[in-house]
């Protein structure tokens, strides 16, 4: 597949796949945990109000490296900050965690851990992003070091 493609590709998964998870979560969601912390300011709200905090957090690094990739190719995902990829990988692995071993259980009750499940979308352009980063650092030739020479006057 050629960059223009991917380019293409990974504007799609982020038109219909993030853009919808980034509106709901901040036009439903966080005003929603505002209001919940608000009226009853318990330890465990605090704790849903974080982890919504941190997968908004993570879903702006997303879309960070979703602009830079379609907007300037693939050179500019490696110019993107790694605390950026470390927070969009850390909320997609507490996603999978959620997902695969608390989920059944936390869907009964409303838990912190709940909030983790808003990243399982997003792992899909954050996975192409990866592995557009890591094939373009792969096809890249070896750049031949150049000897400096030393002259002596």
């Amino acid at each position: 597949m050629s960059e223009l493609q991917s380019r293409v590709l990974v504007a799609t998964e982020a038109i219909m796949i993030c853009a919808p998870l980034t509106v709901l979560l901040l036009v439903r969601e966080i005003p929603a945990q505002i209001r919940q912390l608000t009226m009853t300011p318990a330890p465990e709200t605090l704790g849903i109000f974080v982890s919504g905090l941190f997968m908004l957090a993570a879903l702006l690094c997303l879309w960070r490296m979703v602009v830079a990739f379609t907007v300037h190719g693939g050179a500019a995902l490696r110019r993107v900050s790694v605390h950026a990829w470390a927070i969009a990988a850390l909320a997609a692995a507490l996603s999978l965690r959620t997902a695969f071993h608390f989920m059944p259980a936390a869907v009964t009750q409303r838990s912190w851990l709940n909030e983790f499940a808003w990243g399982l979308p997003f792992i899909v352009p954050l996975l192409h992003l990866s592995l557009e980063r890591w094939l373009r650092r792969a096809r890249r030739p070896a750049m031949p070091r150049r000897r400096v020479s030393r002259t002596t006057d």
